[in-house]
Protein backbone atom coordinates (compact mmCIF):
# COMPACT_ATOMS: atom_id res chain seq x y z
CA UNK A 1 0.00 0.00 0.00
CA UNK A 2 1.53 3.58 -0.82
CA UNK A 3 1.01 6.78 1.33
CA UNK A 4 1.14 10.17 0.36
CA UNK A 5 1.59 12.85 3.05
CA UNK A 6 0.50 16.27 2.01
CA UNK A 7 1.53 18.91 4.56
CA UNK A 8 -0.18 22.24 2.69
CA UNK A 9 1.04 25.85 3.41
CA UNK A 10 1.35 27.11 7.08
CA UNK A 11 -0.53 30.40 5.86
CA UNK A 12 -3.40 28.87 4.30
CA UNK A 13 -4.05 27.28 7.44
CA UNK A 14 -5.31 29.98 9.18
CA UNK A 15 -8.15 31.36 6.68
CA UNK A 16 -11.42 30.42 8.57
CA UNK A 17 -14.05 30.11 5.80
CA UNK A 18 -11.90 27.33 4.11
CA UNK A 19 -13.53 24.09 3.99
CA UNK A 20 -11.32 20.64 3.45
CA UNK A 21 -14.37 18.58 2.12
CA UNK A 22 -15.09 21.19 -0.83
CA UNK A 23 -11.58 21.50 -1.55
CA UNK A 24 -10.82 17.58 -1.68
CA UNK A 25 -13.63 16.13 -3.63
CA UNK A 26 -12.50 15.24 -6.37
CA UNK A 27 -9.00 16.48 -6.79
CA UNK A 28 -7.16 13.74 -7.36
CA UNK A 29 -6.66 9.98 -8.23
CA UNK A 30 -3.99 7.38 -8.44
CA UNK A 31 -2.46 8.50 -12.21
CA UNK A 32 -4.26 12.49 -11.96
CA UNK A 33 -2.14 14.27 -9.06
CA UNK A 34 -2.58 17.69 -8.08
CA UNK A 35 -0.27 18.34 -5.93
CA UNK A 36 3.36 17.02 -5.27
CA UNK A 37 3.21 15.24 -2.00
CA UNK A 38 5.65 16.11 0.83
CA UNK A 39 6.18 12.51 1.27
CA UNK A 40 5.42 8.78 0.03
CA UNK A 41 5.50 6.05 2.60
CA UNK A 42 5.56 2.56 1.61
CA UNK A 43 3.77 0.13 3.54
CA UNK A 44 2.98 -3.18 4.66
CA UNK A 45 0.70 -3.28 7.42
CA UNK A 46 -0.97 -0.21 8.04
CA UNK A 47 -1.28 3.57 8.21
CA UNK A 48 -2.71 5.17 11.41
CA UNK A 49 -4.09 8.44 11.90
CA UNK A 50 -4.60 9.47 15.79
CA UNK A 51 -4.72 12.24 18.43
CA UNK A 52 -1.11 11.88 19.25
CA UNK A 53 -0.17 13.78 22.76
CA UNK A 54 -3.43 16.07 22.24
CA UNK A 55 -5.90 15.36 25.33
CA UNK A 56 -9.21 15.49 23.04
CA UNK A 57 -10.03 13.31 19.70
CA UNK A 58 -9.40 13.96 16.81
CA UNK A 59 -11.68 15.31 14.07
CA UNK A 60 -10.83 13.49 10.81
CA UNK A 61 -12.48 13.97 7.18
CA UNK A 62 -12.61 10.33 5.36
CA UNK A 63 -12.94 10.40 1.67
CA UNK A 64 -12.97 7.53 -0.71
CA UNK A 65 -12.29 8.77 -4.81
CA UNK A 66 -14.76 11.31 -5.18
CA UNK A 67 -16.85 10.88 -2.25
CA UNK A 68 -17.15 12.31 1.11
CA UNK A 69 -17.38 9.45 3.04
CA UNK A 70 -17.76 10.55 6.80
CA UNK A 71 -17.01 13.02 9.60
CA UNK A 72 -15.10 10.92 12.36
CA UNK A 73 -14.55 12.11 15.96
CA UNK A 74 -12.13 9.53 17.15
CA UNK A 75 -8.93 8.65 19.71
CA UNK A 76 -7.57 8.03 15.13
CA UNK A 77 -8.70 5.66 12.49
CA UNK A 78 -6.49 2.40 11.02
CA UNK A 79 -6.63 1.63 7.35
CA UNK A 80 -5.00 -2.01 7.26
CA UNK A 81 -3.86 -4.07 4.67
CA UNK A 82 -4.94 -7.86 4.41
CA UNK A 83 -1.21 -8.62 5.71
CA UNK A 84 -1.58 -5.69 8.66
CA UNK A 85 -5.86 -6.91 9.58
CA UNK A 86 -3.73 -8.92 12.17
CA UNK A 87 -2.01 -6.01 13.98
CA UNK A 88 -3.06 -2.83 15.17
CA UNK A 89 -6.38 -3.09 13.18
CA UNK A 90 -7.49 -6.43 15.09
CA UNK A 91 -6.65 -4.44 18.82
CA UNK A 92 -8.96 -1.67 17.45
CA UNK A 93 -11.63 -4.17 16.47
CA UNK A 94 -10.98 -4.26 12.66
CA UNK A 95 -11.75 -7.69 10.93
CA UNK A 96 -9.47 -10.58 9.78
CA UNK A 97 -8.67 -10.38 6.29
CA UNK A 98 -6.76 -13.44 4.52
CA UNK A 99 -3.85 -12.31 2.60
CA UNK A 100 -4.72 -13.03 -0.55
CA UNK A 101 -8.12 -10.37 -0.46
CA UNK A 102 -7.31 -7.61 -2.61
CA UNK A 103 -8.89 -5.01 0.19
CA UNK A 104 -8.14 -2.03 2.64
CA UNK A 105 -9.70 -2.50 5.90
CA UNK A 106 -10.57 0.73 7.65
CA UNK A 107 -11.75 0.87 11.99
CA UNK A 108 -12.04 3.53 14.08
CA UNK A 109 -9.86 3.51 17.37
CA UNK A 110 -12.01 4.74 19.85
CA UNK A 111 -15.48 6.23 18.23
CA UNK A 112 -17.34 8.35 19.52
CA UNK A 113 -20.36 6.97 17.89
CA UNK A 114 -21.21 3.23 18.76
CA UNK A 115 -22.35 2.83 14.85
CA UNK A 116 -19.28 3.54 13.22
CA UNK A 117 -18.69 -0.33 12.38
CA UNK A 118 -15.14 -1.09 10.85
CA UNK A 119 -15.58 -1.40 7.33
CA UNK A 120 -13.93 -3.73 4.15
CA UNK A 121 -12.97 -1.46 0.69
CA UNK A 122 -11.91 -3.02 -2.54
CA UNK A 123 -7.98 -1.86 -2.97
CA UNK A 124 -8.91 -0.07 -5.94
CA UNK A 125 -10.41 2.79 -4.10
CA UNK A 126 -8.20 5.81 -3.14
CA UNK A 127 -8.67 6.89 0.68
CA UNK A 128 -8.19 10.12 1.68
CA UNK A 129 -7.74 11.42 5.66
CA UNK A 130 -7.59 15.12 6.31
CA UNK A 131 -7.82 17.08 9.11
CA UNK A 132 -10.56 19.83 8.82
CA UNK A 133 -9.90 23.28 8.92
CA UNK A 134 -12.11 24.08 11.89
CA UNK A 135 -10.74 20.86 13.92
CA UNK A 136 -9.77 21.74 17.60
CA UNK A 137 -6.68 20.17 17.42
CA UNK A 138 -3.88 18.53 14.95
CA UNK A 139 -4.02 15.05 14.41
CA UNK A 140 -0.76 12.39 13.72
CA UNK A 141 -0.09 9.88 11.33
CA UNK A 142 2.20 7.31 11.61
CA UNK A 143 3.42 4.38 8.81
CA UNK A 144 4.21 0.73 10.11
CA UNK A 145 4.71 2.16 13.24
CA UNK A 146 7.70 4.14 11.92
CA UNK A 147 7.62 7.65 10.42
CA UNK A 148 5.11 9.91 12.45
CA UNK A 149 4.45 13.05 11.12
CA UNK A 150 2.22 15.71 12.71
CA UNK A 151 -1.14 16.55 10.47
CA UNK A 152 -2.31 20.33 10.99
CA UNK A 153 -5.95 21.77 9.79
CA UNK A 154 -5.93 21.40 6.33
CA UNK A 155 -3.09 18.44 6.30
CA UNK A 156 -4.10 15.01 4.55
CA UNK A 157 -2.84 11.84 3.85
CA UNK A 158 -3.66 9.76 0.61
CA UNK A 159 -3.76 5.75 1.03
CA UNK A 160 -3.93 4.16 -2.37
CA UNK A 161 -2.76 0.42 -3.09
CA UNK A 162 0.29 0.10 -4.16
CA UNK A 163 1.05 -1.45 -8.35
CA UNK A 164 3.93 -3.86 -6.94
CA UNK A 165 2.83 -6.85 -4.93
CA UNK A 166 5.17 -7.76 -2.33
CA UNK A 167 6.73 -11.20 -2.35
CA UNK A 168 6.19 -13.65 -0.10
CA UNK A 169 7.59 -17.44 0.85
CA UNK A 170 4.56 -19.82 1.46
CA UNK A 171 5.33 -23.04 3.13
CA UNK A 172 3.94 -26.17 0.89
CA UNK A 173 0.84 -26.70 0.82
CA UNK A 174 -1.23 -23.65 0.36
CA UNK A 175 -1.31 -20.73 2.32
CA UNK A 176 -4.94 -20.85 2.85
CA UNK A 177 -4.26 -23.81 5.46
CA UNK A 178 -1.07 -22.24 6.83
CA UNK A 179 -3.05 -18.94 7.48
CA UNK A 180 -5.65 -20.50 9.67
CA UNK A 181 -3.18 -22.63 11.16
CA UNK A 182 -0.95 -19.28 11.72
CA UNK A 183 -4.20 -16.93 13.80
CA UNK A 184 -5.34 -20.28 15.45
CA UNK A 185 -1.88 -20.89 16.81
CA UNK A 186 -1.05 -17.30 17.51
CA UNK A 187 -4.08 -15.80 18.27
CA UNK A 188 -6.22 -18.51 19.99
CA UNK A 189 -8.66 -18.01 17.45
CA UNK A 190 -12.16 -19.50 18.23
CA UNK A 191 -10.51 -21.32 21.06
CA UNK A 192 -13.05 -22.43 23.52
CA UNK A 193 -13.88 -25.39 26.02
CA UNK A 194 -15.17 -28.39 24.16
CA UNK A 195 -19.23 -28.79 24.93
CA UNK A 196 -20.07 -32.13 27.29
CA UNK A 197 -22.93 -34.13 25.20
CA UNK A 198 -26.23 -34.12 26.49
CA UNK A 199 -25.90 -38.28 27.06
Amino acid sequence: MRSKARIRDPHARSLPDRDLVEELIGEEGEDTLTHTPDNVYEILNDVVLDRGPNPTMSQIELFGDDEHFTTLLADGICIATPTGSTAYNLAAGGSLSHPENPVILVTAICAHTLSFRPIILPDTIVLRMGVPYDARTSSWASFDGRERIELHPGDYVTVSASRYPFANVLPPGGQGEGWVHSISKTLNWNSRQKQKSFK
